[in-house]
């Protein structure tokens, strides 16, 4: 009789592992950063960064070539912006700062989109600041 309550035993373990090692996404929600560059041609290097400036946490580094799309997921709640620059600069333009939200029953999926030109035109201007003043 100890072998069946054994089995039953080992069944329960191996059941709850099983639950255990299912991913949660805890944070549902997803960012995305779409550049389109213009006058411009070569990588670009992105920063999501949680929190505000100065202080502020990089959360994920990616790069892309002259236009693309970024996305983040499994954002959790909390404020953030993009930072974004050429390899050579010593200074980064700023999105502006969006939150993401997720109250347990809803979340949102925030999409910036950004035009980069070394040109000065109309649109909504982006800020710009030292990486260390990150």
């Amino acid at each position: 009789m100890r072998y069946p309550v054994r089995n039953l035993l080992i069944t329960i373990f191996l059941g709850l592992a099983a639950l255990a090692a299912r991913p949660i996404l805890a944070c549902p929600s997803a960012v995305t950063l779409k550049i389109d560059s213009s006058n411009y041609s070569g990588l670009i290097n992105i920063e999501f960064r949680q929190g505000r400036r100065p202080g502020s946490m990089v959360v994920r580094r990616d790069a892309i070539d002259t236009r693309g799309a970024v996305t983040v997921d499994g954002v959790c709640a909390g404020t953030y912006f993009f930072a974004f620059s050429t390899p050579k600069d010593e200074v980064v333009s700023v999105t502006r700062y969006f939150d993401v939200i997720n109250d347990g029953t809803s979340y949102s999926n925030p999409t910036l989109t950004v035009l980069y030109s070394r040109s000065v035109s109309g649109g909504q201007k982006v800020g710009s600041a030292k990486k260390s003043e990150l």
